[in-house]
């Protein structure tokens, strides 16, 4: 991020280099247009490819300059993703003697952002929606968003994403967003960008937005006899746009390829399924190891390396082609790389597929929806950076122990849980919170609670937890709870926009996530699990259920839990449940949200 607040980028004697229109934000996919003057004296020697980017985005960004003598002008065309460009001078950087590049470049770059929006016609021509994202490369590095409407400020937040509401059809919109942006890691200095997106109109069919989203079964029996859930979601639009969300544990890409054959309706060509996007959000085997009989490719023991063997395929006569790979942006952080699974789905996405890799602030978006990524934040940000080495100050850090380490005990995996990829699934206005398997200390993050010096109280049932981040940060540094807060930034971790219909709950049937406070923050009428909550097998079983019975007590809603043993089934979703032996969808249309179970033909 610049620590420059002016439109000077690079001078030295003989170059100076301005952005032109320096107060606006820079747009993936747009023009970055800067100025270039040469001294008179160097105007002779001066040579353009001296003239170097810099930032995340220098390699994929295409560079053209013109002119002559003393007066030129660059275009940047800047890839369609967030990120950091600039330009500077490299003479410069060889005659300052700079001790590394980041150093010499650093007061040259610029975030570059990207806008999407997807929209709602109203029924009755005035209550229409549009929900406005902002990708930004890292939200660890944002303040604060103003999101406007005609040049109207209507809020500001800590989030990159906003819905308007009570628009008219057919009218044109201006929506636009202020960013106050850290300059760096470091320090409190911010600056200020303004992007907008203008003749937004909201779609002509109400239906164009389509959007199917189907929980699939894929619980079944491990190696050793024992009963194990697993995650996969796959979600397709009117158009044939589809995303597959994990695939379960190895059995479980015989069970996905049924369901999408024979449920969805898939068709192979050339014995080949494409899926567009593929998203794992944390690479443990029920949620990563089915990839390997959908694709083919496997870890192979005796060569120590991926290949691919037709063998490895769960159905022999249906190979599947994932076209884009969606990772988070720690998947190669060590706490991530703990598994051939892992390493298989890396080789994939930068060999047969295109990578894609995310973190809070980012986005992915195609055919009408966005999938907006609220959470985790790369690993670099204090305090995460636990989460790759939880044995780190064990006597100061009790939450974080408790919370993702080996003290946990749910399963002894909370670090990777949360790593996890959370996500909403925008569609017109209704939102689905997808929370892979993130437990409480993903919850209390999205919450905005890291610098909350106060107890967090997590209320799972009759039992309240009292935890504190910034007071563990305290004892372990022999530091107050307030200077703990501003020594490791904790007031950046900002509440995110958790508002949905459907909440997908964390973890399968623990009752590690789910807290009531962050149910009241999600506001959510329904609730998805990928687990056998019905059954006296899981002894975690009774836990969301309960939870959501709490949850709606709390809400002053007695009366409806009235006979709860049996109403139960029309709030919380188990794919072993309601889906029977294949799953369950749930179809929206921007507005309508309609449940069903596609083998007992029902309607929730």
């Amino acid at each position: 991020m610049s620590e420059n607040t002016t439109n000077l980028l690079w001078h030295n004697p003989e170059v100076t280099i301005v952005r032109l229109h320096e107060e606006e934000g820079m747009v993936g996919g747009s023009e970055a247009v800067y100025s270039i003057s040469v001294s008179e004296n160097a105007a002779d020697t001066f040579d353009i490819a001296s003239i170097k980017m810099c930032g995340t985005l220098r390699e994929s960004a295409q560079l053209t300059i013109t002119g002559s003598g003393t007066n030129y002008q660059a275009v940047v065309k800047l890839p369609e993703e967030p990120g950091t460009i600039g330009l500077y001078a490299e003479k410069e950087v060889l005659t300052r003697g700079a001790a590394d590049y980041s150093s010499a470049v650093a007061a040259a770059t610029d975030i570059v952002v990207t806008m999407d929006k997807t929209s709602e016609r109203g029924a009755k021509g005035n209550d229409a929606r549009i929900t406005f994202v902002v990708g930004v490369p890292d939200a660890f590095y944002i303040k604060s968003y103003s999101f406007t409407l005609n040049g109207v400020l209507k809020s500001k937040r800590g989030t990159n994403e906003y819905t308007y509401k009570n628009l008219s059809n057919d009218v044109l919109y201006t929506l636009g967003c202020d960013l106050e942006i850290y300059t760096s890691k470091e320090n409190d200095t911010v600056v200020t960008k303004h992007v907008q997106k203008t003749n937004v109109k909201i779609p002509a069919s109400m239906k164009s937005h389509m959007m199917d989203l189907h929980m699939i079964n894929v619980n079944g029996f491990n190696p050793k006899g024992d009963k194990e859930t697993g995650d996969s979601i796959f979600i397709k639009t009117k158009n044939g746009k589809t995303a597959l969300i994990d695939t379960g544990a190895s059995y479980g890409a015989a069970k996905i390829d049924a369901y999408l054959r024979n449920v969805v309706g898939l068709k192979p060509v050339n014995g080949v399924i494409t899926i567009d996007y593929f998203f794992n959000t944390h690479p443990h085997h029920d949620h990563i190891s089915g990839f390997e009989g959908l694709s083919g490719y496997g870890w192979d023991k005796t060569q120590n390396k991926v290949v691919y063997n037709k063998a490895n395929l769960a159905n022999k006569n249906v190979r599947y082609q994932f076209s884009n790979i969606v990772l988070s942006k720690n998947y190669k952080e060590p706490l991530m790389q703990n598994s051939s699974w892992a390493k298989n789905v890396i080789y994939y996405a930068e060999n047969v597929g295109k990578l894609i890799t995310v973190c809070a602030g980012n986005y992915v978006s195609f055919d009408g929806l966005i999938f907006n990524i609220l959470s985790p934040y790369k690993a670099d940000e204090v305090p995460l950076q636990w989460l790759s080495n939880p044995a780190d100050n064990e006597q100061g850090l009790k939450y974080i122990r408790k919370a993702v380490g080996k003290d946990n005990p749910s399963d002894g995996t909370s670090s990777l849980n949360n790593q996890s990829i959370v996500m909403k699934v925008i569609c017109g206005g209704r939102k689905f919170l997808l929370m892979g398997d993130a437990e409480f200390f993903t919850e209390e993050l999205l919450l905005g609670k890291a610098a909350d010096t106060s107890d967090w109280n997590v209320k799972v049932s009759s039992t309240v937890n009292k935890i504190n981040l910034a007071r563990d940060l305290a004892a372990a540094y022999n530091i107050t709870a307030d200077a703990a807060v501003s020594r490791f930034k904790l007031k950046r971790f900002t509440p995110k926009d958790l508002d949905a219909v459907v909440l997908k709950k964390g973890h399968h049937g623990t009752a590690n996530n789910m807290s009531i406070d962050f149910l009241k923050a999600v506001k959510a009428s329904k609730f998805c699990v990928s687990a056998n909550i019905y059954s006296g097998d899981n002894p975690m079983a009774p836990t969301p259920v309960r939870t959501a019975k709490d949850y709606f007590t709390s809400l002053g809603h007695e009366a409806d839990m009235v006979n709860w043993n049996k109403k139960w089934q029309g709030y919380v979703f188990a794919t072993a449940k309601h889906g029977r032996s294949g799953g369950f969808f749930i179809r929206t249309y921007g507005r309508e949200c309609d449940f069903s179970d596609p083998y007992g033909k029902e309607q929730y």
